[in-house]
C-alpha cells in the first residue's frame, strides 16, 4: 500500500503542476478565457490603483482590464478603448504612420511592447494547475490577442521584438518583474539589453563603426536596493499591516570616478540610436520615483554596445506624448533626429487599449529632412 502510495505522488511530482492524474488535462483556450474572466472580476471596484495575487504579488487594475479586453484593434478598439477621440482608439494604423514617417529618413523602428505583469505571472492571478505546460516544463502563453496583433503588424512590415518568451523563461534565473511594482526588473532589463543589442550589432552601420566609438570602457556593479515600488506604496494604504518593501539586485553601469564611486552614463542627443516611448524606458535610470538611477534599460543597452544611446521617453502617456516631444526636438534641432539610425519604442502593452494612437503627430517640421 504505501508503495502503491509512494508510486502515485512520484507521478504527480514528474508531471508538475497543471497535470493531474485521472483528471482532464488542462486547455490553453480555457486557461486563456479563465485568465481574462479573472482579470476582470479582481479590477472590478479597485481602489487606489493596486490588488493583491498570490505569494505577495501585486497588479495594477488598468493593466488587468487591458488583459480581459481579448482583441484591441480593428473595429474592437472602438469598443473597448477610452481614448478620445474614437478615430484615434486604433494602434494599427497609427504605427503603421509612425513607421511610414522615419522610414522616409532611413530610420529603422523597433516596437517593444512590455508584456503584461499578469501575463508573464499568470500563475500568481489563477490556479497554476490550470495552466498548460510546455515541454520543457514552463507555463504556455496566455495572451493570443497579442500574439496575434504582433503577427499582423509583421505582416505589414513592422519590426516587432515582443520579450515575452524572453521573460517567461527568464524566471527561471530570478524574477523577471518586481513584485511590489508595475515595472519589470532588473534581470528581465538585462536579458532585454542583450537581445536588442544583438539586433543592432548585425547593422551595417554599427558593423562601419570605429572600434573607438563603440568601445566605451563602461563598467557594470550589482547592487542590492530596497525599493518603494508604486504598487507598494497604493496598497499599504488599503492593509493594516502592509507588506515588506522588495530589495531587487540590479546592474549599475557607468564609469568610475576619482573617488571610486561609478558615475552613470550620459544619454547623447547624438547617438544613432534612439529610445522612446514611456516608464520602462525611464525605471531604475532616471532616479526619484523611479526607484534608482543608472541601472535602466538605457544604461544597460549602452554596456552592450558600447556607446551611450538618446532617450525620450514620458511618464503615464506612452505612445502619444513620447511622438509630441520628439516632434518638439526637431523643430528645435532637427539634425539630433536626422542622425538617427534606429528607434526603439518601448512602452507597456496595456497602452495599446489606454491611450490616443494619433496619425498626425508629425517626425519632423515641414521642409525639414530627406524630400
Amino acid at each position: 500500500m504505501r508503495a502503491c502510495i509512494a508510486t502515485i505522488l512520484g507521478l504527480i511530482f514528474l508531471m508538475g503542476p497543471g497535470r493531474a492524474v485521472g483528471g482532464e488535462a488542462p486547455s490553453l483556450d480555457r486557461a486563456v478565457e479563465f485568465l481574462r474572466k479573472t482579470c476582470k472580476k479582481k479590477a472590478q471596484g479597485v481602489s487606489l490603483w493596486s490588488l493583491a495575487g498570490s505569494d505577495g504579488w501585486l497588479f495594477m487594475d488598468d493593466e488587468l482590464l487591458h488583459v480581459a479586453a481579448g482583441p484591441f484593434w480593428g473595429e474592437q478598439a472602438r469598443k473597448i478603448s477610452p481614448a478620445r477621440p474614437a478615430a484615434e482608439r486604433d494602434p494599427l494604423p497609427a504605427i503603421l504612420n509612425y513607421r511610414d514617417r522615419l522610414a522616409a529618413q532611413g530610420i529603422a523602428l523597433i516596437l517593444v511592447p512590455i508584456p503584461p505583469k499578469a501575463i508573464i505571472y499568470a500563475d500568481k492571478l489563477i490556479d497554476p494547475a490550470a495552466i498548460p505546460l510546455r515541454p520543457d516544463g514552463s507555463f504556455s502563453r496566455l495572451d493570443p490577442a497579442h500574439q496575434t496583433f504582433y503577427a499582423l503588424l509583421r505582416s505589414k512590415g513592422v519590426e516587432v521584438l515582443d520579450p515575452t518568451e524572453l521573460f517567461l523563461a527568464g524566471r527561471r534565473g530570478g524574477d523577471t518583474y518586481c513584485k511590489q511594482d508595475h515595472h519589470y526588473s532588473g534581470r528581465a532589463i538585462g536579458l532585454l539589453a542583450k537581445k536588442l543589442a544583438e539586433r543592432i550589432k548585425a547593422e551595417p552601420w554599427y558593423q562601419a563603426l570605429p572600434e573607438s566609438a563603440r568601445s566605451n570602457s563602461y563598467l557594470s556593479e550589482r547592487r542590492s536596493v530596497t525599493i518603494s515600488g508604486d504598487l507598494w506604496q497604493t496598497y499599504r494604504l488599503k492593509v493594516k499591516k502592509p507588506p515588506e518593501r522588495e530589495v531587487l539586485d540590479l546592474d549599475f553601469v557607468g564609469t568610475r570616478a576619482a573617488d571610486g564611486s561609478l558615475s552613470p552614463v550620459a544619454c547623447d542627443p547624438k547617438s544613432p540610436v534612439l529610445i522612446f516611448g514611456g516608464s520602462h524606458a525611464l525605471i531604475f535610470h532616471e532616479g526619484g520615483d523611479m526607484q534608482a538611477r543608472g541601472a535602466g534599460l538605457p544604461d544597460a543597452l549602452a554596456l552592450n554596445l558600447g556607446f551611450p544611446v538618446d532617450l525620450m521617453a514620458t511618464r503615464g502617456d506612452m505612445v502619444h506624448n513620447p511622438r509630441i516631444s520628439i516632434y518638439q526636438r526637431a523643430k528645435k534641432r532637427p539634425e539630433t533626429i536626422l542622425g538617427k539610425k534606429i528607434f526603439i519604442w518601448v512602452f507597456a502593452a496595456r497602452g495599446f487599449t489606454e491611450h490616443r494612437w494619433s496619425q498626425k503627430i508629425p517626425l519632423l517640421p515641414s521642409g525639414t529632412g530627406k524630400k
